[in-house]
């Protein structure tokens, strides 16, 4: 009897544990409670709002939103974030988008599939997915959907370099997401030292970019040429690309300084307009001590960004 009362009370342990399982399970895949509130400089913050759902995982953005003093409708600008296309999140955007919304823009900051759960394209498909819609949810936050600008850091600039200048190539659009008849085109891009040619390893490549490439692409370059031609946003160069604006340090150790020097003088040559700051003695997201610095390179952007948008709204399109 005493064996009886044993073996039912495991039963019931090793039930009430499985339940736990899958009601955590349920909670992880369900999106996250929105959140928001607004900072005294009159900056408001939204976060985990959801954008796309892929195989039952959320997908989500952050919105910076910019003090009431600004007029609407007001200009948009999506950021994309770093981390060798296997960590960092969204939250990494704040750093660029409070200075944005401090002048005037509403800033969204995107997750995408990282490379512990999916190989490239994906990453590239649901940075598209994010753009479609902010462009068909922009009005909701006061936004103006038809001048959308695009930057990031690292990794995440690779993506947006690629969203930038893949625009309407169709191996490139993905389905993800329930905005699919939105444009995912952007009018403007900024990118913080991002690797633009993944073709590209240098003569003597560390373990870990072989190891990074290999997670994002499935193999090495040479041994995926095909699709790391595909993810090389220097391939898809034509003369109808937005303007850009590239910001790289020369003693980056990460992401080769050279890439944006071959990546600039690409542009260039297929009459893009593109700007070029290179910075002296700057590292990999390290500019604290360089001329220019951090703070004066956010303002640049901001300024290139605000350029770009009135001549966009001059009818120079």
């Amino acid at each position: 009897m005493q064996m009886l009362k044993t073996s039912a009370y495991i039963t019931a342990v090793l039930l009430a544990g499985a339940l736990t399982a899958l009601l955590v399970t349920a909670l992880q895949a369900a999106a996250p409670t929105v959140e928001a509130w607004q900072m005294p400089d009159g900056v408001r913050v939204i976060r985990d709002v959801e954008y796309a759902r892929v195989n039952g995982q959320p997908l989500l953005v952050d919105i910076v939103m910019p003090p009431e003093k600004f007029s609407e409708p007001r200009p948009v600008v999506i950021f994309i974030h770093g981390g060798a296309w296997r960590a960092g999140d969204r939250r990494g955007g704040m750093r660029y988008l409070l200075p944005l919304a401090r002048a005037g823009y509403t800033g969204f900051s995107i997750d995408y599939r990282l490379t512990n759960r999916a190989r490239f394209p994906a990453q590239l498909h649901d940075c598209k997915a994010g753009v479609r819609w902010v462009r068909a949810h922009a009005a909701e936050y006061g936004a103006a959907p038809d001048w959308i600008g695009i930057t990031g850091t690292s990794a995440g600039a690779h993506l947006a370099a690629l969203v930038a200048l893949s625009g309407g190539e169709p191996a490139t659009e993905g389905d993800v997401g329930d905005c699919l008849d939105t444009s995912s085109e952007v009018q403007a891009l900024v990118d913080w030292f991002g690797p633009t040619d993944l073709r590209y390893l240098g003569e003597d490549p560390d373990g870990w970019q072989k190891a990074i490439l290999h997670e994002l692409l499935g193999g090495l370059p040479s041994e995926v040429p095909e699709l790391a031609a595909l993810a090389s946003p220097i391939t898809h160069i034509d003369a109808g690309d937005p303007p850009v604006l590239i910001i790289h340090g020369d003693a980056d150790k990460t992401v080769p300084v050279e890439l944006s020097r071959v990546f600039h003088e690409a542009l260039a040559d297929a009459d893009v307009e593109v700007e070029y700051i290179e910075v002296e003695r700057g590292g990999h997201a390290k500019f604290r001590n360089t001329k220019p610095d951090q703070e004066d390179l956010v303002r640049l952007m901001i300024e290139f960004f605000d350029r770009k948008r009135l001549h966009w709204a001059s009818g120079y399109h």
